[in-house]
């Protein structure tokens, strides 16, 4: 934690290189975010003239930060621990070309230690290679994702699951200013905050939508880094933030617990500003601080970095072969939903691979995955689940959080000396740690357990204090202690051997289990508490300030699988420690309510200690496993697996895999219970502290350790032939990682469900169907006379969950850059302005300034649009508009100045591509193109796939022939209509045979009137949708087919059905519709159930249908679900809609090979060369349906 301060110190020092007195917006604009934090800094130490100039000038500052850095920069670039042996390497590379696993130790003559460096270069792919043949199928760059899996189901590698300790899941919180700044203008000051309106340099401050809370950065609002007093105002904002009220009569756990009104807190990648960035949750477990003067400081802050650094250069994949498991952790094991996450995890990993689940813990992560474990029925558990390895577990709880109970943890805050008088703090500070403690149930996780007490009459704990007490014997044996009975926990190493050389009083391999019976835990005063829940109670009532403490602790202590040490039921290799101090001892000579009550530091006065990791005691995370041994060894119950204690940094029994034998078929196992040694890297640089608690999972030899037990050598269940493996293809397992359905295990949303879905099939192309009734083959290539070169701009796109797309436009003389969102449903073009109050709240991030550009001319109009789930408000504006490599000059657009209840609009902006005629008769963007004669035609086509993997294009002006196959089936725009619409004349749905019922105008069998006319296709809607009477009509034909479907929320805005018998959208009918072709052809469009209907086959909850009610007169709308099977042509000129089937070939060449282009001469049909120029596209995700 102290290393944290130098961050500070460096940032401070930097003030001498700025000056931002009289800074112009525009010059504050053109400052990198770091400069913009260094002004930040620079305002809250305003109030002391003084003080900023002496800290800008004062050399003994200068010094410090010298001696600091210099002192740090020895640890961190010791050269031992950099040095890379080339002859290791070469012999590394030998093991992996043979098929072994490589051996690792610490170099010739323990100069060269393991690092991680070393360990990626010789695990590189390792899970990629064939058992049998000992190659990897192709290379690895060339592999996407449904041939890594292939690659990893055949190789030697189990999945994994990580999850981890308290403090070990960044979180993030979002801001409603306007509430918090009603509701709490206390706290809104506290975080600097000052206004909801647009931010001015030095005059308005007010919050972003949404920040990291843990742990925020140096300049954040909530930043843990503060100069002056221990417990400051801004130090408030934080523990504010971070805190929650504890409501003791919920009903449900999700009731329990309530920020502050304003405040939402989630994990980091739950939130729209950190969803693209989630990895698949990595982000949220991998490291906790960010910053380029901090980053290399302390391993406490890597997180699971190094080991996911370590799997991904293994060849694992991030949601399909691995699953990092993040968590709220200030809410205590039962109240949140990491067991959901868990069992999704194991479920999903298992379909994927065939194999069974390592899973890894951390800390607090243990006691979550203990109460997982024992909700689990030993079917599931035999199952899906390989072995359990709890790092640094505190099984038995943390006697350091009573600390935080009567007063604070010193652990958590750090003064570094002072400067003029200023204290200079790091950590989470007083009234943090209290408004923290107090709200978080967590804490009473930790707390200490009774278990000596609760179970001394048991046998096994007998055994327990009786090798307590032979550790104590043989001790004094070279004093002339003797012990004359049997050896007790005898596959323990004797306490005579040396574990740690070297390393004085606990060099000995002892347990460091402490008698609790006999030792008090705590003295205030002079009354002594022993670790007896009676006891323990009677020390809160009388010493906390927390009135509601008892409660809490009665709520959240009493949990079976910690008090009883329940057996997990599973495999377990539990990695602990014994070579750093930790205190389990306290001693207060005073009342430390007298101190909590003045908000002052108040510390134990005496503390003892025992040995652990620095953090959990060896006492704590041995006495759930060696009762698990004690079960294992009686035999009394198949369900008691064999225990491995795996002690770390010690030179005893050393093994780097947990494995005891090789079977028949290549497979390693372990068979029984027993003690063995890792070591440490930290034996080699002297320094124990970097392999401590936080340090333990970055630690190389536990990585080797770790990656040794994952590569046991597991057949697939797939290869066996035991399960028949479902398919999967490249794109459903891309939009797998992107939506994470793991991490959220109770969402049902159409979006977030997309893909989700194991399909039969070879790929995505096509979903749909287009058939005449007279041609099976209709072709009719309208639209095409020109033989000439024709002009055509090509805009290449990407997507996430495929339900919007939007690129970069430039807007102004000064070519201001806007993402904008393409539309076919509206013909408005519209555009953030600078002076919008509102925009930040709805995501938006860019806004254009009409001063900026010298063609910007405003008109005096102004005009509100409504949307499904929000409206904006702009004035009429011109500027000239640049796409592509064409300018458009006078394009008229709306300057919107607010944005009203959108949550996340995907983009700063909208250019619809409708008619002219909704947009109040000004000239749309196609319209100006064609008549400055930028465009040779006035059409315009898309092709809209599903996942990144593949490209997305907007083509204008012309086709590029290269994007579709065959020929386009053009069908006429309905008569009338003001939209893309083509005329509907039936719905219907039917079985595989072509059996069904369907409905039309003028009725049917069913009784039901169609009430669609107008098909209209929609390129800013994500979902499909009919107006109420279909969709009931819908709904009866599914129960004709024997599917009971209803509608599950208010407001008919989900369809829920049950899961069919053989589960799966397959056994749902095609919905299809009969729409008008030229010459009286009636054209039929199919839709396969994959893609109107959604099963969670995972967990069997049953399947919801992807249509919504919309209720606009005769509408129905077909958006990027339905033209993501098409290249969709849109001709203005013949008042056309063109349908063409996707040319699979050219999009699997562009994805293996690569498909960035800077130009490129295409042909049309008639042979006509046509000039093509590209622009870079960003996508962002839909949340508010535009068109709903």
């Amino acid at each position: 934690m102290k290393y944290l301060l130098l961050g500070f110190i460096i940032v401070a020092s930097f003030f001498q290189v700025f000056s931002y007195k009289n800074l112009r917006e525009e010059e504050f604009r053109d400052l990198d975010q770091f400069e913009k934090d260094i002004l930040y800094l620079e305002q809250k130490l305003k109030g002391d003239e003084n003080l900023k100039i002496r800290l800008i000038n004062e050399k003994k500052l200068e010094k410090l930060i010298d001696n600091e850095i210099e002192e740090k920069s020895h640890l961190s670039l010791n050269p031992e621990f950099q040095d890379k042996n080339q002859e290791e390497i070469e012999e590394i590379e030998r093991e992996y070309e043979e098929g072994e696993i490589p051996r690792l130790q610490s170099g010739k003559n323990g100069k060269s230690p393991l690092n991680l460096e070393k360990l990626k270069s010789a695990y590189k792919d390792y899970c990629l290679k064939d058992m049998e043949s000992g190659k990897i199928p192709k290379d690895v760059k060339d592999m996407n994702l449904k041939e890594k899996l292939e690659a990893f189901n055949r190789g030697p590698c189990s999945p994994v699951i990580m999850m981890p300790g308290i403090l070990g899941t960044s979180l993030q919180v979002q801001i409603d200013c306007e509430k918090l700044q009603k509701s709490n203008p206390e706290i809104f000051k506290a975080c600097g905050w000052n206004t909801c309106n647009s931010y001015i340099p030095l005059v308005r401050n007010p919050p972003k939508s949404e920040y990291r809370l843990w742990i925020g950065g140096l300049t954040s609002p909530m930043s843990i880094f503060s100069l002056g007093t221990s417990n400051n105002e801004h130090s408030k904002c934080f523990g504010n933030l971070m805190s929650m009220t504890f409501h003791k009569d919920a009903k449900n756990s999700q009731e329990k617990y309530s920020s502050v009104e304003g405040v939402s807190v989630t994990i980091q990648g739950d939130t729209p500003g950190t969803r693209d960035q989630s990895q698949c949750g990595d982000t949220s477990i991998g490291r906790l601080f960010y910053s380029e003067s901090i980053d290399w400081l302390d391993c406490a802050f890597n997180g699971y970095d190094n080991m996911q650094q370590l799997f991904l250069a293994m060849g694992y994949v991030p949601g399909i072969t691995y699953q990092s498991v993040p968590y709220d952790f200030r809410k205590a094991v039962g109240d949140v939903n990491s067991s959901k996450k868990l069992k999704k995890s194991l479920i999903n990993l298992n379909k994927f691979t065939g194999k069974k689940t390592h899973i890894i813990t951390h800390s607090y992560g243990s006691l979550h995955t203990l109460y997982t474990l024992n909700q689990f029925t030993q079917d599931f558990k035999d199952k899906y689940i390989n072995t359990w390895i709890p790092t640094g577990g505190p099984l038995s709880g943390a006697p350091k959080v009573i600390n935080g109970f009567l007063n604070t943890d010193q652990d958590f805050i750090q003064q570094f000396g002072s400067i003029f008088g200023k204290a200079l703090i790091v950590g989470i500070q007083f009234s943090s740690q209290r408004m923290i403690n107090e709200g978080s149930l967590s804490m009473f996780d930790l707390f200490p357990k009774d278990v000596q007490f609760r179970h001394k009459d048991q046998e096994w704990m007998k055994e327990i204090l009786k090798r307590v007490e032979y550790e104590r014997v043989i001790t004094s044996d070279r004093q002339g202690g003797v012990w004359d009975q049997d050896v007790p926990l005898d596959f323990l190493p004797e306490p005579s051997e040396i574990c740690r050389p070297g390393q004085g009083e606990n060099q000995y391999c002892k347990t460091y289990i402490y008698n609790q019976i006999e030792e008090h835990l705590a003295q205030i005063e002079d009354k002594k508490f022993y670790l007896k829940t009676e006891e323990m109670i009677e020390m809160l009532k009388q010493y906390s300030t927390d009135k509601e403490v008892i409660d809490k602790f009665n709520d959240s202590y009493y949990v079976d699988a910690f008090l009883n040490l329940v057996n997990p039921g599973v495999k377990v290799t539990n990695v602990y420690g014994a070579f750093e101090k930790v205190n389990t001892q306290f001693e207060f000579q005073e009342d430390p309510k007298i101190y909590t009550n003045r908000e002052e530091y108040y510390f134990p006065n005496i503390t003892s200690y025992t040995f652990g990791d620095g953090t959990v005691s060896s006492s704590s995370a041995l006495m759930g496993p060696l009762k698990w041994i004690y079960e294992n060894r009686k035999g009394e119950q198949s369900s008691y697996k064999p225990v491995k204690l795996v002690e770390m940094c010690s030179k005893y029994g050393i093994k780097d895999e947990p494995y005891d034998e090789i079977q028949e078929d290549g497979q390693k196992v372990y068979t029984k219970s027993g003690y063995q040694g890792l070591d440490c890297s930290c034996f080699y640089t002297e320094k124990l502290s970097n392999c401590e608690h936080s340090c333990m999972i970055s630690e190389p030899f536990y990585l080797q350790f770790i990656a040794n037990t994952l590569a046991g050598k597991e057949i697939s269940a797939y290869l066996k032939g035991d399960l028949e493996m479902p398919y999967f293809d490249h794109y459903s397992l891309s939009d797998f990682i992107g939506q994470c359905p793991n991490l959220f295990p109770d969402d049902i949303d159409d979006d977030l469900t997309k893909n989700i879905e194991i399909q039969e099939g070879k790929n995505w192309l096509p979903k749909f169907h287009l058939k005449s009734k007279k041609n099976e083959n209709l072709d009719q290539n309208l639209g095409h006379k020109n033989s000439v070169e024709q002009q055509i701009i090509e805009l290449k796109m990407k997507t996430r969950f495929g339900n919007s797309y939007s690129g970069i436009i430039q807007l102004g003389t000064d070519k201001q850059e806007l993402s904008a969102m393409f539309d076919t449903g509206s013909s408005t073009i519209w555009f953030t302005d600078s002076d919008c109050d509102t925009c930040a709240k709805a995501g938006i991030e860019n806004f254009y300034t009409c001063s900026a550009s010298k063609a910007c001319r405003k008109s005096s109009y102004h005009k509100e649009i409504q949307y499904g789930k929000g409206n904006i408000k702009g004035r009429q504006c011109q500027d000239q508009l640049t796409i592509g490599d064409k300018v458009i000059k006078n394009q008229d657009f709306l300057s919107v100045y607010s944005v009203n209840d959108f949550t996340q609009f995907p983009a700063d902006g909208l250019i619809g591509l409708g008619s002219t005629q909704l947009n109040d008769g000004y000239p749309t963007m196609m319209d100006n193109l064609y008549s400055q004669n930028l465009i040779d035609n006035k059409i315009f086509a898309m092709v809209l796939s599903p996942s990144n993997s593949l490209s997305s294009f907007l083509d204008i002006g012309a086709l590029d022939h290269n994007l579709y196959q065959g020929s386009i089936t053009y069908l006429p725009v309905k008569e009338k209509s003001q939209y893309w619409a083509v005329h509907i004349t039936e719905l219907f749905m039917k079985n595989q045979k072509g059996e069904g019922f369907g409905i039309k105008k003028d009725g049917n069998i069913t009784n039901w009137q169609l009430i669609s006319q107008q098909l209209v296709i929609d390129s800013g809607t994500s979902i499909i949708t009919f107006p109420y009477n279909d969709v009931q009509a819908i709904l009866q034909i599914l129960a004709s087919f024997g599917h009971s479907c209803y509608f599950e929320k208010q407001k008919y805005q989900q369809i829920f059905c049950e899961m069919p018998a053989k589960g799966g959208a397959s056994d749902f009918p095609v919905l299809g519709v009969m729409v008008k072709g030229y010459n009286g052809e009636e054209i039929e469009i199919d839709l396969d159930p994959s893609t109107y209907i959604v099963c969670d086959v995972f967990s069997l909850k049953g399947c919801i249908i992807r249509i919504t009610i919309l209720d606009l007169d005769d509408v129905a709308i077909f958006g990027d679900l339905f033209m993501q099977s098409f290249y969709t042509v849109f001709d203005i000129t013949n008042s056309q809609i063109g349908f063409g089937y996707i040319n699979e070939e050219y999009f699997t060449h562009a994805k293996q090979h690569g498909s960035v282009r800077n130009s490129k001469i295409i042909k049309d049909q008639q042979g006509a060369e046509q000039n093509v120029s590209y622009i870079q596209m960003k996508q962002y995700i839909q949340h508010d349906k535009n068109h709903e």
